[in-house]
């Protein structure tokens, strides 16, 4: 088995801290929009529309970002403007600053993710899935970690869960800006091609039909995995279940996660 390149684990460890930061909150937001600002389920569900809105087109944007010009640079303002957003957000998140700082922060961290995918592959080729194995092992990771904190610090105050969100990006921020310096040079040139440079006429229909059904499949099944951080969110508080008790139930997920993703790759 080859050496596991010293920029996985980098990417591994930010990763880590950027899903533990991120996990503070998003499993929270319908529940601060409808329980503690008073708003209306359908608001909320309006709110966080528009965040996984600006994740999509973060993410088509850090996708021809990387394809065209810096991976590090890419990374490097992506991680920027959610920090940014997120500082701000930790002294100010009544319902205006509220909403337009989570469309900026998903924005931000739409940016971000096809970068750390795109360049665990191209700095590890040769290690398969395994390079986008522990990748998705960390996030998991990050959001049990998170999301088991952050139960306990909201039933505390939910003040603390903003300051917290903003601190872990304060974290992954430096560790972009030192550890990930020298990534442009580690990446490989010849994955440097886009989608559209890639395109040719369709050989296997088959092969493509299948990942279309898959395709769909996915998008099905994530439409009901949503429901946890909106509907399904307030109404456990509507049936007395505790935000320490609901925050464990992500944490399990994520465990779940880790031990059938660890299973699907080895890293």
């Amino acid at each position: 088995m080859k050496t596991v390149p010293r920029f996985i684990w980098v990417l591994v460890i930010a990763t880590t801290i950027n899903v533990t930061g991120a996990s503070f909150l998003w499993p929270l937001n319908t529940i601060y929009m409808h329980n503690e600002l008073g708003r209306s389920l359908a608001f909320a569900g309006f709110i966080l529309m528009f965040n996984q809105g600006a994740t999509i087109a973060g993410n088509l944007i850090g996708g021809v970002l990387f394809d065209k010009f810096s991976a590090y640079r890419t990374i490097l303002y992506g991680t920027g403007l959610a920090m940014g957003a997120a500082i701000i957000l930790s002294f100010n998140h009544n319902i205006l600053p509220y909403s337009i700082l989570l469309i900026l922060i998903g924005f931000g961290t739409g940016i971000t993710w096809p970068v750390m995918f795109a360049m665990a592959g191209s700095i590890w080729p040769e290690g398969g899935r395994r390079a986008f194995n522990a990748i998705y092992v960390a996030q998991n990771l990050g959001v049990a970690l998170g999301a088991t904190v952050g139960g306990y610090v909201a039933s505390i105050s939910f003040n603390y869960i903003f300051i917290a969100n903003a601190l872990l990006f304060v974290v992954f921020f430096l560790i972009v800006l030192v550890a990930f310096k020298g990534i442009d040079n580690e990446r490989d040139r010849q994955m440097n091609t886009t989608v559209i440079e890639q395109s040719g006429k369709i050989r296997n229909k088959s092969s493509f039909m299948a990942l279309i059904i898959l395709c769909v499949g996915f998008f099905t099944a994530w439409i009901a995995y949503s429901q946890w951080q909106s509907t399904i969110a307030s109404h456990t508080q509507d049936v007395g279940i505790p935000l320490d008790r609901y925050s464990s139930l992500w944490a399990i997920n994520g465990m779940c996660k880790i031990i059938l993703g660890s299973n699907c790759g080895t890293f």
